[in-house]
C-alpha cells in the first residue's frame, strides 16, 4: 500500500518497532501499565506451559510467527529469523502450529478463524519472496505450516466462506 519512498520507510519503521518491543518482552505486548495485555501473549513460558492457554497455543504461535517473518521481510533484520529459529528449535513452535484449530464442538470459536486466516496469509505472503531472508524463515516453518492449514482447512472448509477459500 505505501508507495512514496517515505511512506515506506515510515512502515518499515513502525514494523520493526513494534515486532521488535514484542520481542524484546519476551513475545508479549506490554500495556501502559507494563504488564502484558489481555491478548498480547505469544511467548513460549506462557503459550507451552500455562494450562489455561492451551487452546491457544497454535493460534498465537501462528500469530507471532506472522509477526517476525513480516518484520524479516519488511526490515532484513536477521534478528528476526534467529527468533524464528529459536521458537521452533527450542520451544516447538512450528509443532504448535500443527493443533492450531480447536476441533472440540463446545470449544469453537468462530472469531478464530479470522485469527488464524490472517496470519496464515501474512506468513504465506513474506514466506514466498525471493529474498534469502523470507526463504530462511519458510524452511523452518512450512512442513508444519502446510499441516496445520490443511487440517484448518478441513474444520472450516465445509463453511464455505469465500474469503477462507481464497486464502486457502
Amino acid at each position: 500500500v505505501a508507495e512514496a519512498p517515505e511512506e515506506v520507510s515510515k512502515v518499515r519503521r513502525m514494523t520493526d518497532d513494534v515486532v521488535g518491543e514484542i520481542a524484546r518482552n519476551g513475545y508479549n505486548l506490554i500495556d501502559v501499565t507494563g504488564e502484558p495485555t489481555t491478548w498480547g501473549h505469544w511467548g513460549p513460558e506462557f503459550l507451552n506451559h500455562n494450562r489455561t492457554w492451551s487452546d491457544q497455543r497454535g493460534l498465537n504461535s501462528m500469530q507471532i510467527i506472522a509477526y517476525l517473518t513480516s518484520a524479516l521481510n519488511m526490515t532484513g533484520n536477521t534478528a528476526y529469523l534467529k527468533n524464528l529459529r529459536t521458537l521452533a528449535a527450542e520451544y516447538g513452535y512450528d509443532q504448535n502450529l500443527v493443533n492450531l484449530k480447536v476441533l472440540c464442538p463446545d470449544d469453537d470459536n468462530f472469531s478464530d478463524d479470522q485469527l488464524t486466516f490472517l496470519p496464515y496469509f501474512t506468513y504465506f505472503w513474506n514466506a514466498r519472496k525471493k529474498a534469502p531472508l523470507p526463504q530462511a524463515a519458510a524452511r523452518v516453518y512450512d512442513a508444519h505450516f502446510r499441516m496445520s492449514i490443511r487440517r484448518t482447512w478441513n474444520a472450516v472448509g465445509p463453511q464455505k466462506s469465500s474469503l477462507w477459500g481464497t486464502m486457502y
